[in-house]
């Protein structure tokens, strides 16, 4: 579906780990869509590495700061630069939302920080491909399901026992 920055093997540990956790999590929050699964396995690969999680050439800040420098720039930005951005800020969301939803802390509320994530995938869905826009549709259709899935992968991943072996993977 799309490229990502860090290229993990197919057959590597970590993949099939994260494959496995977002399942669960997924049937614990109800999500049944293998499409979704998909996406959400990947965008745990690709947020892996830190320097995924802000878009290139983009500032650190606090999530509330970068949402609200991404809306500004949107104004600007046309065709794929528009696009682009607007799926990356809502896996940023969906992301934030799933791992660091203590983060939000603020003027901007956790429903409201949803609500746009929610929204740039809308967004996306309305200009991506066709054969694209449905997962896009979907996401912004799934968005409270699939943060509940990343929430699990959350809790279960702080077991002391996947620190250990994320450590092994030089992963942390």
């Amino acid at each position: 579906m799309r490229n990502f920055p860090y290229q993990i093997p197919s057959d590597h540990a970590l993949r099939r780990t994260f494959r496995e956790l977002t399942r669960r999590g997924a049937r614990c929050s109800s999500l049944s869509d293998s499409e979704l699964h998909w996406y959400l396995t990947h965008l745990l690969l690709e947020f892996v590495r830190s320097d995924s999680f802000f878009g290139s050439g983009t500032q650190r800040l606090e999530p509330v700061g970068y949402l609200t420098q991404a809306l500004e720039d949107l104004e600007y930005l046309t065709g794929s630069e528009r696009r682009d951005l607007c799926r990356h800020m809502g896996d940023h969301s969906l992301f934030v939302l799933g791992f660091f939803p203590g983060s939000l802390k603020g003027s901007l509320s956790r429903q409201t920080y949803a609500e746009l994530g929610r929204r740039f995938y809308l967004l996306t869905s309305e200009v991506e491909d066709s054969d694209r826009a449905g997962t896009f549709r979907k996401l912004f259709e799934h968005f409270p399901e699939c943060v509940k899935t990343l929430n699990w992968v959350r809790d279960y991943t702080h077991d002391q026992f996947y620190q250990y072996m994320f450590r092994q993977f030089d992963v942390a």
